[in-house]
């Protein structure tokens, strides 16, 4: 019994000698160290420790981090900043870019650059008269009503003969569009061209006297849908004529001068006898639209010309 429990007894110090150099299960094995400082510091995972060699490594992967995303942000912010003030679209732009005459052509399919033009007086711009008012850019628009009653006291001819006598102020870099309409628009289409502006031209000018020789009144009359698309095709200027005393209601004339994106539009009103100082349709619209309005007395008109 003796012997057994020595036996025993030094199979339980060689058990305990073994153990002592096994590290706790669970816990973290220390990293060798070398010498120098250790910075110690515990974390959820365990502890850890650093040299300084281990601490320098990672500021220098830090900062070069840092700067990366420094300049991954400052990219994007410069780039939104440019995006804010860049057009998303490029308008006006003709799919060859030039007119005839080689001038940017920003109204080729009747499509511009809205708002009011740049350099209207910079001494290119035609100034264009028609019954005492005057237009001035490079642009124009003739919105002239042919109904019926036009056909009164001449009027058609006085109309015709004076826009005839306009379209001479206009250099071969200005362009023109003439609108005639009743019911519906009837459009100066050049050579069976689409419906656009064309380019003032010595050939262009002699088409359209030819065309607006051929006008005669005939059918009612929607000033609107005229007027529409007169906007439509971008002028700086539209010179609009009827002998309607009514025509556009309040909302319509409101619809015109929202749909319109910096047209002056100048209006002619014939009739017979002195204006009786009362602001009608035509009036109100011109000055909506930053134009100008000129009442005619038709029955002077006739005595003086």
């Amino acid at each position: 019994m003796s012997g057994v429990l020595h036996f025993v007894l030094m199979l339980v110090l060689v058990a305990i000698w073994t153990l002592r150099d096994k590290d706790p299960e669970g816990a973290a094995k220390q990293p060798g160290r070398s010498g120098g400082i250790v910075l110690r510091t515990t974390q959820p995972q365990g502890e850890r420790y650093d040299t300084q060699d281990t601490l320098a490594a990672e500021s220098l992967a830090a900062q070069s981090n840092g700067d990366d995303s420094f300049a991954a942000a400052a990219s994007t912010a410069a780039g939104a900043s440019l995006d804010r003030w860049l057009p998303s679209t490029l308008e006006g732009i003709g799919d060859t870019g030039l007119g005839n005459d080689g001038i940017p052509n920003t109204n080729r399919f009747g499509e511009g650059i809205s708002g009011r033009p740049i350099g209207k007086t910079n001494g290119q711009g035609a100034r264009v008269p028609l019954f005492d008012l005057v237009g001035e850019g490079h642009k124009f628009v003739y919105v002239f009503d042919r109904s019926l009653s036009m056909g009164q006291d001449d009027r058609i001819r006085f109309a015709r003969n004076e826009l005839i006598a306009s379209l001479k102020s206009l250099g071969s870099t200005h362009q023109f569009q003439i609108i005639f309409y009743n019911q519906e628009p009837h459009l100066f289409r050049p050579s069976g061209s689409r419906a656009r502006l064309s380019f003032a031209t010595d050939e262009n000018k002699t088409a359209a006297a030819k065309f607006v020789k051929s006008i005669t009144p005939s059918g009612a009359t929607n000033h609107e849908k005229a007027l529409m698309m007169a906007i439509d095709l971008r002028p700086d200027v539209i010179f609009f004529l009827t002998d309607a005393g009514d025509g556009l209601t309040g909302s319509q004339l409101e619809r015109i001068r929202r749909h319109n994106r910096g047209t002056s539009i100048n209006a002619i009103q014939f009739d017979q006898g002195p204006h009786d100082g009362r602001a009608n349709f035509s009036e109100r619209l011109a000055h909506q639209n930053g134009g100008s309005f000129s009442y005619v007395d038709v029955l002077k008109l006739g005595r003086g010309r």
